[in-house]
């Protein structure tokens, strides 16, 4: 039986890979575990190569803008990224509309309104009992994974991060970065009916594009 995960991730998503050859870009989901990052996806590529994926994410996933610096674990989006040589590595992520979340009887419809953000650590971990908030900035506590750096967009639709990476492996979190309230807790604040709300507290629709290079 598929599960309810798997479900509702094939029913949000896009998911494209080109390259050339036997050893093309993969693109696969990460099997759910109840120990380490809670990663989505499993990428796999070297130089010369282009993957594309689409998902949704909470819209201050990436950073809290009540606890500066850190987002939330089980909101954003994680990859257990992996290149087999060195390259230059840039990842894009981009507002996306039309994607769904939810469980397969009751999908719903992401917005576009994200404020996409994301943060590069170095290994994988996959044993560590990982905090409900991350550090986006910095090692995140409890683990093993290394900051390598950010992108940390405000204002923008699209974020890029870029970066000549060792072959080896790496963690990458997507999220979001929204402006604050003006106050908090928000008075009067529904995010069904107000765009405003929506925008702190809804699911948006993001696309994110990895591409490398010889460096």
């Amino acid at each position: 039986m598929i599960s309810t995960r798997t479900l509702s991730i094939v029913f949000g998503l896009l998911a494209l890979a080109f390259g050339g050859g036997a050893s093309a870009a993969k693109l696969e989901l990460y099997p759910a575990s109840s120990t380490g990052i809670p990663y989505q996806w499993l990428v796999t590529m070297k130089a010369g190569e282009t993957i594309s994926f689409i998902k949704q994410v909470g819209a201050k996933s990436w950073n809290e803008p009540t606890t500066p610096g850190k987002g939330w674990t089980h909101t954003s989006d994680w990859v257990a990224f992996e290149l087999t040589e060195r390259a230059h590595v840039t990842i894009k992520v981009t507002r996306q509309m039309g994607v769904t979340h939810g469980d397969p009887g009751d999908l719903q419809l992401a917005r576009k309104y994200l404020y996409p953000a994301l943060s590069v650590y170095e290994t994988w971990d996959t044993i560590s009992s990982v905090p409900h908030q991350y550090e986006n900035s910095a090692n995140i506590t409890g683990t093993t994974v290394i900051y390598l750096g950010n992108a940390p967009n405000t204002r923008k639709p699209s974020t890029v991060y870029d970066a000549t990476l060792d072959a080896g492996k790496y963690t990458i979190a997507i999220g979001g970065n929204p402006p604050a309230l003006a106050t908090y807790p928000p008075v009067n604040c529904n995010p069904v009916t107000s765009q405003k709300c929506y925008i702190y507290f809804g699911n948006h629709g993001f696309r994110t594009v990895i591409t490398t290079k010889r460096p």
